[in-house]
């Protein structure tokens, strides 16, 4: 890293420096100060490398546990990921939703005691995830039910059910039957009527209400200003959500890079104007030149803006894809991504989703369907081949998954972590994989090697 070098450079100069009588300093009279460089580049490798290293899920793991709940002692991140964790996944997924409640509402008063807001937090800074999970998870039913509507058991999802077929059925949306492929339904519910219900709900509905995702909520008690913002507005809001429930920078949105940026430079103005303390924000550690480099990398390109079919943009359609291979739905993924290729054969990246998907289904076509995709700014080569060595890790041809992986762990990077099948899951012949893994393309080929080592030669 060229950090690194002109931090080990600075040193050797000081110590040279300091040894020959600061001899080799500028000769203008003034005090040497090469030490002063010196442990400047230190300080800064230092504050690059907590940055790095800093992870919002160890966060709350030393914290949380079977029996616990938070406690005005958590520190922010762990508060923020509970609250985001559970708030986003249906409460009747849950073994004790009422445990849920009480763990998502102590969260929110004690995140309300460091300056947010609790409506501001759900209302402003959830909202777009909050929209993202139940629209998500409408779709996935409108697909697995064979009746004539999409229906469950469960009262509160009917009520959501209901009110997606009745925003597709409405004269203002393209007139969609549910028994349509789920192509056709997701942009009619991602745009739209449904859509706007969503938000209304989410800006009417009592905080009770929306953690219990109860469609039909009592109406909220009149709120102030101060309830729904902070000083420095909603983009203040989504910056603090993001620092403190996302380790990675390329979850972020846009503006949050921004204010973090500023962050990193002045903290206790950014602080002042953020309307948050400077202490609360300053238990994630932040540095310049890692979020300039986020910055440059997104602004090479605008996934998340670019539509790929229909009104449907990457950025919800992968979303679509992740949440239902994380569902054991890896064959309704499948068929989505290839009625994508069907109108769109040159989505490059859409091939790829494709390929990933059918790794647990049908290994062999993912091979097949792996070696078209070309290498691009956003789909490096080391993704495409680890997807390529997962595929040969679930048909068991362990000889050439070893000889793809040796001739490339030693280039794979540790930097960029990917949504990932795990080694041992593909290669175990009575699972099913349908866990997915954040992992760097390093950490996933030392496991890869692992399980390839306690296999037997075929």
């Amino acid at each position: 890293m060229d950090e690194e070098l002109a931090a080990d450079g600075a040193r050797y100069f000081a110590d040279a420096c300091s040894a020959s009588g600061h001899t080799l300093s500028p000769p203008n009279g003034s005090p040497c100060r090469c030490e002063v460089v010196a442990a400047r580049f230190e300080a800064d490798r230092k504050a690059r490398f907590e940055a790095q290293i800093y992870d919002v899920s160890k966060t709350l793991l030393k914290v949380d546990g079977s029996d616990t709940f938070p406690s005005a002692e958590w520190p922010m991140a762990a508060l923020m990921r509970t609250v985001v964790d559970e708030i986003t996944e249906p409460p009747w997924t849950f073994k004790s939703p009422p445990r849920r409640m009480v763990r998502i509402t102590k969260a929110l008063a004690h995140i309300g005691e460091l300056g947010l807001p609790p409506d501001a937090l759900v209302r402003v800074g959830l909202a777009r995830k909050l929209r993202l999970m139940i629209t998500s998870f409408v779709i996935a039913h409108f697909r697995f039910n064979e009746s004539a509507l999409p229906s469950s058991p469960v009262p509160a999802v009917q009520d959501w059910l209901d009110l997606a077929v009745s925003c597709i059925d409405s004269p203002t949306s393209e007139h969609i039957s549910p028994n349509d492929e789920l192509l056709s339904v997701i942009p009619s519910l991602w745009r739209g009527q449904f859509s706007a219900k969503i938000d209304e709900w989410l800006q009417t509905a009592c905080i009770r209400d929306i953690v219990a995702w109860q469609l039909h909520a009592d109406p909220h008690d009149p709120l102030t200003e101060e309830d729904l913002n902070i000083r420095g507005g909603h983009e203040a809001i989504l910056w603090t959500v993001d620092r403190f429930s996302q380790t990675h920078y390329s979850t972020w949105h846009r503006t949050s890079l921004y204010w973090e940026l500023r962050f990193s430079s002045n903290p206790e103005a950014t602080a002042a104007e953020a309307g948050l303390t400077a202490s609360t924000l300053l238990q994630r550690p932040s540095h310049t030149g890692l979020v300039v480099e986020a910055i440059v990398s997104r602004a090479s390109f605008a996934l998340d803006h670019e539509t790929s079919v229909r009104d449907i943009t990457h950025d919800q359609l992968e979303h679509q894809v992740i949440f239902l291979l994380q569902r054991g739905f890896a064959a309704e993924a499948v068929a989505t991504l290839r009625a994508v290729l069907r109108l769109y054969p040159g989505l490059n990246n859409v091939r790829s989703m494709l390929g990933f998907c059918l790794i647990t289904t049908d290994p062999t076509e993912a091979l097949s369907v792996i070696d078209r995709v070309h290498p691009e700014e956003n789909l490096p080569a080391e993704l495409i081949l680890i997807n390529r060595i997962s595929a040969l890790l679930r048909i068991r041809d362990f000889d050439s998954a070893r000889q793809q992986l040796e001739g490339a762990i030693s280039t794979f990077t540790d930097e960029v972590e990917y949504l990932l099948w795990q080694p041992a899951d593909l290669a175990a012949k009575s699972t099913n994989p349908s866990n997915l893994a954040a992992l760097t393309a390093k950490s996933w080929g030392l496991q890869a090697r692992a399980v390839l080592n306690e296999a037997r030669p075929t």
